[in-house]
């Protein structure tokens, strides 16, 4: 796969849509609008082009597959080699993501582990000891 900043504004449009990444995103003479869930982004084209470049490197499976691993530490959030990727499964790293840190901040009251942390969620996030 190229490397990102040499796709064209209409490639990166159409690979964001393609994967279902954001819910729209269309351009228009003098800007793009990216549309995700009710929150609209009205973006001049180079600032666009980074933004769905961004989306494409934190969110795209099929780019992160072909970029190689980053690094030898593996995050809770980021699945093994058997991992099948899809849409679901890039949502529910983005979710665990998020939610890790604060899980951090809390002190990992359940143990450092999806697992622990799936259950402080469960329990209203109250638990900052096990």
């Amino acid at each position: 796969m190229k490397a990102l900043e040499e796709w064209s504004l209409d490639e990166l449009i159409g690979r964001v849509i393609e994967e279902r990444l954001v819910d729209n995103c269309f351009r228009r003479t003098d800007h793009v609008v990216i549309v995700q869930g009710t929150t609209r982004f009205v973006l001049d084209p180079r600032r666009a082009h980074a933004f769905l470049r961004g989306i494409l490197k934190g969110m795209s499976t099929e780019y992160r597959r072909a970029m190689g691993p980053a690094s030898s530490s593996q995050h809770p959030w980021e699945g093994g080699e058997d991992e099948q990727g899809g849409l679901f499964d890039t949502f529910r790293r983005h979710l665990v993501k998020k939610w890790w840190g604060r899980y951090v901040v809390a002190g990992c009251p359940c143990g450092q582990s999806i697992r622990g942390l799936m259950i402080w969620i469960r329990y209203n996030t109250q638990a900052t000891v096990n």
